[in-house]
């Protein structure tokens, strides 16, 4: 899909958004994530969301994510130092620096941005959350410089494994650095226990 069919879409999308919030006194259309970024156009804010009832659907995941963050900016334990790798798919890749730069601010640590290739459906498959245990290690097996990596949690099940059916310890046991998965960076980094350096 090129940026103009896109734009296209979400003006329709956004129609309908309007006639729902007058129709129905809410708003149950929205554009996902990916539409608004394919669109290259601004991503609303959390009231547009409302309860963010379709974030599974990628729809507002990323404002909840930033909304997330810049809450959590306070529990960041200091990491002056510490060299964090932080893995994505390309969909997420753009949008992660202003992020990782206040999360710098707030820790101190050195964030490296790692952008990772599905290889089960495929490099149009663009989405962080659908990564498997086989990317996640393609993306880390080579960089001992990382003191700990950070990967999406949503990569894996309540069960710790993969779409691929690799398991976190698995893929734990094959990396040069511990990795935790998180929804939000601030999961882990309140935490003393995710490897603050001395």
């Amino acid at each position: 899909m090129d940026r103009e069919t896109a734009r296209t879409i979400l003006i329709q999308v956004e129609r309908w958004g309007e006639r729902a919030k007058r129709e129905r006194g809410e708003t149950w259309v929205f554009g996902s994530d990916e539409l608004y970024m394919l669109a290259e156009r601004e991503l609303p804010g959390p009231e547009h969301y409302g309860e963010f009832a379709q974030i599974e659907n990628g729809v507002g995941s990323v404002t909840s994510l930033r909304m997330r963050v810049a809450e959590g900016l306070r529990r960041v334990v200091r990491r002056d130092g510490q060299r964090i790798g932080v893995v994505t798919g390309l969909a997420m890749a753009p949008l992660m620096e202003p992020l990782l730069d206040r999360l710098r601010e707030a820790s101190g640590a050195d964030f490296k941005l790692i952008v990772a290739e599905n290889s089960l459906f495929g490099p149009t498959i663009t989405t962080a959350g659908l990564l498997v245990g086989k990317d996640i290690m393609a993306a880390l097996s080579d960089r001992p410089d990382l003191d700990i990596a950070l990967i999406p949690a949503e990569t894996i099940n309540e069960d710790g494994i993969f779409l691929d059916d690799y398991t976190l310890e698995a893929v734990r046991e094959s990396l040069p650095m511990p990795i935790f998965p998180s929804y939000d960076f601030i999961d882990v980094l309140e935490s003393e226990s995710s490897g603050v350096l001395a």
